[in-house]
């Protein structure tokens, strides 16, 4: 039984991958990259719907530009500042 385990173990590949010097973004083993994303304490991932990295570091970056805005938004509403008027704008 001790000898099944073994071969199970050494002939499955492990499913994700990271991309080296780019954090939160992945590498599936079917070749297609994602990106990780954390918004309100809650982990996210979007396909980037390629297999080529200089490709898939570009919308990851587009992304993450994305929800660095959505996530901005949501902290400016949640401390009431999203609906103050512009000083002098009256």
């Amino acid at each position: 039984m001790r000898e099944y385990r073994d071969m199970q173990t050494k002939s499955e590949s492990k499913t994700w991958s990271k991309v080296p010097n780019t954090p939160g973004q992945l590498r599936h083993k079917g070749g297609r990259y994602f990106g990780r994303f954390t918004l309100g304490g809650k982990t996210y991932f979007k396909a980037l719907k390629t297999d080529g990295l200089a490709i898939a570091k570009t919308r990851f970056a587009e992304e993450n530009a994305k929800v660095e805005r959505v996530g901005k938004a949501a902290r400016s509403t949640r401390a009431g500042t999203a609906t103050k008027a512009a000083p002098g704008s009256t």
